[in-house]
């Protein structure tokens, strides 16, 4: 039942409190990693295509659960009609 309700908490709507620079890349691979604020605190902004995105899920909703010092935190999940933003613990 837990993974239940944390399935319906996220991916929330796009609320405009995430914010990066696009030139600001930090990474990129099967996504792509801005430097960015939300909430006006320092995080990373993981941004990734909406396409099937099963295994993104499953990352999502395990990583959200996690408590430990070599994972970066998900303070949030959104998505608009295009992206799903993973808003990551301050870096």
């Amino acid at each position: 039942m837990g993974n239940n309700s944390s399935r319906s908490k996220y991916p929330k709507p796009l609320s405009g409190k995430i914010k990066f620079d696009r030139n600001n890349v930090l990474g990129e691979r099967n996504s792509t990693v801005f430097r960015g604020t939300y909430k006006g605190k320092d995080v990373a902004v993981k941004r990734i295509e909406l396409k099937p995105l099963k295994t993104a899920d499953r990352e999502y909703t395990t990583q959200i659960k996690l408590d430990h010092q070599n994972v970066l935190k998900i303070l949030t999940v959104e998505q608009d009609k295009d992206f799903r933003y993973h808003c990551l613990k301050q870096i």
